[in-house]
């Protein structure tokens, strides 16, 4: 994965075999988002959301308890929603 601009004086120099396996290259025009006014919506998206997604974590541990969580996933006591609460690590 190639992420970024390379300088303007610069080439980018790929291998370009796996082009033929069905791998592709995409490129974006990039740099169009403006502070001023997406910000504010990416907010009120966030707001909206997050009231929906905490019925989507199962489990909230600590970091220190990553082993439990890890437990739950492979024993399937969890639904595979955990989350690592990094605030009380």
């Amino acid at each position: 994965m190639l992420v970024g601009v390379p300088r303007h004086d610069h080439d980018v120099c790929i291998h370009s075999l796996d082009l033929h396996f069905g791998k592709t290259i995409v490129g974006t025009a990039g740099g169009e988002f403006k502070p001023e006014d997406d910000f504010s919506r990416l907010f009120s998206v966030a707001e909206v959301m997050r009231d929906s997604l905490k019925a989507l974590v199962t489990e909230v541990a600590s970091l220190k308890e990553i082993n439990d969580l890890i437990y739950f996933l492979k024993s399937g006591v969890s639904s595979g929603r955990c989350l690592i609460d990094l605030r009380n690590s």
